[in-house]
């Protein structure tokens, strides 16, 4: 479960958005299915409110940016335990690993970013 990583993650990449001159960013919630597709201000991240938690299928959210030419990024905040499409997408992935499932998640695209919660804040 990542209900209690989140939260510090959020205020992590807010942090870094403030300081890079970043403003907004596209917010996309999956489990089974996509919860929430919306822009956000950055200085709004570290009290977002999550949705879902389960059955994680980021597959159609991931082919939906797809879809987009613009985009040239996402970032993923996951605990490993997820569905994701089998071929790399046309942008850069990098996903932020938080929880107890790191040895076990090995995506074959995309760079991994072990995320420890307790140095995030």
């Amino acid at each position: 479960s990542m209900t209690n990583d989140l939260p510090q993650a959020l205020g992590a990449i807010s942090s870094f958005c403030l300081a890079s001159g970043v403003t907004e960013v596209h917010v996309i919630q999956c489990d089974s299915d996509v919860t929430s597709d919306r822009w956000i201000d950055v200085g709004e991240l570290a009290k977002f409110e999550i949705v879902g938690y389960g059955g994680s299928d980021l597959t159609f959210a991931m082919d939906q940016l797809s879809l987009d030419p613009d985009v040239t990024g996402a970032l993923v905040i996951t605990d490993g335990c997820i569905r994701y499409p089998n071929t790399a997408p046309h942008y850069e992935v990098t996903w932020a690993l938080v929880g107890k499932h790191r040895g076990r998640f090995n995506p074959p695209y995309g760079i991994v970013v072990p995320i420890d919660s307790e140095m995030a804040t």
